[in-house]
């Protein structure tokens, strides 16, 4: 996935690949809904992420917004990891230009 953005004259460029613990990134949502909605749900099963979704009556946008931030990073240790880097990352580059 690439992610642009513009910000004062520059141009930012995000390429981030999210896999799970088992190269599937549909092991982590499994994990999420489950944590979010009590429900036991397994990812290899072909259709049990959305029919546990919209039994829950949730989207994947819906479970991440309403996720907290702890439940994220439980259900998906690796990609909260890499957007925290990014973030700080980008932070730290922010507070550079203006010294």
């Amino acid at each position: 996935m690439e992610v642009g953005a513009e910000a004062q004259g520059y141009v930012y460029h995000f390429y981030v690949v999210a896999i799970g613990r088992a190269r599937c990134l549909d092991e982590e949502i499994a994990e999420l809904t489950g944590l979010l909605t009590g429900r036991k749900v397994y990812s290899r099963e072909e259709g049990s992420i959305i029919k546990a979704l919209r039994e829950s009556n949730l989207s994947i946008e819906k479970l991440v917004a309403q996720a907290s931030m702890e439940l994220l990073e439980k259900a998906m240790p690796e990609l909260i990891l890499a957007l925290k880097l990014v973030a700080e990352g980008s932070a730290a580059h922010d507070s550079s230009r203006l010294d």
